[in-house]
């Protein structure tokens, strides 16, 4: 008499949080991160069901795990309710620089994901932004934060280390304005100066700008390091002596 033995694929669940093996999972309604079942507690701060008046049942219920529960979200009830209910992270997690809007162009662009960006956004320490995070792990590159920069407000890119700027271009913005804003002047027409700037939503800057050089603005967005590098070679440095004092 033969024995057969059969060998079937055993599916492993794993949770995201202890990182233990476990038979059921939840999953957070806003992070989607997998947690130990709900009834555990261990991982759940929130338990949501929605519910309808006119059909006077439970439609659908959620659980928000205690990492997300701590976090503010500057949308709407129902904004909140879409992500939650859909299949992608919930992206709006307040940042602590402010560049909610850069995080969102970064996953339009598709540089980076809805679920890398909530990841990101809980490893972050004092002083530090999901960005910081994201650059720190090699998510996202500094080329793609500027085109991410740029495509947001409808501008071109510039790498300044590859580019030469005409002396009379660089005469067009003195050295104390230039370093004040943290800006570079690339190219100049009659009544019009074309800048490189690192954060194109520094509109006030912009718009102070046009009135100190009595002239139009139009922005390229260049790298910080780099528009710093490009001051400090295209300015001389009695120049430079000179302007700081002002």
């Amino acid at each position: 008499m033969s024995v057969r033995k059969e060998s079937r694929p055993v599916d492993v669940k794993t949770c995201d949080f202890c990182h233990k093996e476990v038979q059921t999972l939840g999953k957070c309604a806003i992070c989607k991160r997998d947690m130990c079942s709900p009834g555990t507690r261990e991982h759940t701060s929130h338990s949501l069901e929605v519910y309808s008046f006119k059909l006077e049942n439970k439609i659908c219920g959620a659980h928000v795990c205690v990492e997300c529960a701590g976090k503010k979200f500057d949308l709407t009830l129902g904004q909140i309710l879409d992500g939650m209910f859909g299949e992608s992270p919930v992206p709006m997690i307040s940042d602590t620089k402010g560049s909610d809007w850069l995080l969102e162009s970064l996953m339009h662009l598709g540089f980076v994901t809805g679920k890398q960006v909530v990841h990101a956004s809980m490893e972050t320490e004092l002083g530090q932004s999901t960005l910081d995070v994201l650059l720190k792990k090699k998510l996202v590159t500094e080329a793609q934060i500027m085109m991410a920069k740029a495509a947001q407000f409808g501008a071109q890119t510039i790498v300044l280390r590859g580019t030469t700027i005409e002396p009379l271009v660089i005469g067009s913005i003195p050295f104390h304005i230039a370093w004040k804003y943290k800006i570079i002047p690339v190219e100049k027409t009659e009544g019009r100066i074309v800048i490189a700037i690192a954060d194109p939503s520094e509109l006030n800057t912009i718009d102070t700008l046009g009135h100190l050089l009595n002239a139009e603005i139009e922005i390229r967005v260049a790298a910080e390091d780099d528009i710093e590098e490009a001051i400090k070679r295209y300015y001389p440095r009695l120049e430079r002596i000179g302007g700081v004092r002002e």
